[in-house]
């Protein structure tokens, strides 16, 4: 599989299969702000997602792993 197709499944379709599709699995307004922010492209290395830099929980992050000497990060939108 993929790297996309490895994100999907564990996400979207895992969401599907638990049956909790309708609030989670993807990015949505409506749903549950469950995710975790890594510190590199998943899809360029799937390694990546274990480089876990934030967890959030309902739209609250639950744990921090950020270099807290590290400078802001410059959005890329």
């Amino acid at each position: 599989a993929t790297p996309w197709q490895a994100l999907v499944a564990a996400t979207r379709n895992g969401a599907a299969i638990c049956g909790v599709g309708d609030e989670l699995g993807t990015i949505e307004v409506g749903k549950r702000a469950d995710l975790i922010v890594v510190g590199g492209n998943p899809l360029e290395d799937i390694n990546n997602v274990r480089r876990l830099l934030l967890v959030l929980k309902d739209g609250v992050i639950v744990a921090d792993k950020r270099d807290p000497w590290a400078k802001p990060l410059t959005p890329a939108f």
